[in-house]
């Protein structure tokens, strides 16, 4: 096969590469859209002695001990279907913890699965025995969470500004002053190799993708390049109209320059009036398609001669 056909075979083929690594990175770089931050950065305890509540960031990758929680303030129900069938149901749970800075408390939320939650139940009751007077800690038994800080959905959000409102636990009713100590943060866990692998194979997906699209870009305006192979001085060849060979032992198709040995054969063919075999010996050496092949076999007259 002719080298200008197998390069163009390999063209088409970056062309295809980069659509597929594309497709393939921006899906996992949209399945872990929330977590491309905590994936790339060192987990730090919310409950550390030099952390500030107020320098805490959606999207924070985070890893620490829950030793306190004050309630459930909501359950989240998510309904799986198939075929239009209900199938199972899943449910995840919103606590309410407190963060502190140098001088005041703050509350975020805390989002856990049905495995963990009478885990955080019992740490909930331990917390209000320690606000009754009933224990010296807030619990024995802290639950070491490795996840990222989202943010808590309005809805949800909603609620948990609810439960202060009902409760007064800040000793005030009013929504405005609420807010001020009352977060739309959650953490949420996550298995951080996982959201790392996630975030890699996404953004090496992404550029590999746009990798493979230059290749092909340059390769096509290699292709469509014909100053270069046009002689000097060729007025023409400037202007892309075809001119017959200036040199015996080259032809020039549409301002590209050939070996006439290679197109003999496409020579031969026509003589014999085998017309369409000419058109297939032009594709193979020149890449064309059918439709530019035989134009040029119709006008051979103009390049070999």
């Amino acid at each position: 096969m002719a080298k200008t056909k197998q390069k163009s075979v390999k063209n088409e083929l970056f062309l295809r590469f980069g659509i597929i690594f594309l497709i393939i990175g921006a899906m996992f770089v949209y399945l872990n859209k929330n977590d491309l931050r905590a994936g790339f950065m060192k987990p730090y305890d919310i409950y550390d002695e030099d952390a500030d509540a107020n320098d805490f960031k959606v999207g924070d990758a985070v890893k620490t001990e829950i030793y306190a929680v004050m309630d459930n303030f909501g359950t989240l129900e998510t309904t799986h279907t198939k075929n239009g069938a209900v199938t199972s149901r899943s449910y995840s749970y919103y606590y309410i913890i407190p963060v502190f800075d140098e001088y005041e408390t703050y509350y975020i939320a805390l989002k856990s699965n049905a495995d963990d939650k009478s885990t955080y139940d019992d740490i909930c009751d331990d917390t209000w025995d320690y606000i009754y007077g009933e224990r010296d800690d807030f619990t024995k038994y802290p639950y070491e969470i490795t996840g990222s800080i989202q943010k808590l959905d309005d809805e949800a959000y909603e609620y948990m500004i609810d439960w202060f409102v009902e409760s007064e636990w800040l000793g005030t009713t009013d929504v405005d002053d609420i807010k001020e100590y009352v977060w739309p943060m959650c953490i949420e866990k996550r298995s951080m190799p996982v959201v790392r692998t996630f975030s890699i194979i996404g953004i090496a997906g992404i550029v590999f993708g746009v990798l493979f699209f230059v290749l092909y870009f340059k390769g096509s305006s290699v292709k469509k390049e014909k100053l270069s192979v046009a002689p000097a001085g060729d007025a023409a060849a400037v202007t892309g109209e075809t001119q017959p060979a200036s040199y015996d032992s080259d032809i020039i198709i549409n301002g590209v320059k050939y070996m006439r040995s290679d197109f003999e054969i496409v020579n031969e063919k026509i003589q014999a009036g085998d017309i369409d075999g000419a058109v297939n010996a032009v594709r193979d050496r020149t890449g064309y398609g059918e439709e530019e092949a035989r134009e040029v076999v119709n006008n051979w007259g103009k390049y070999y001669n």
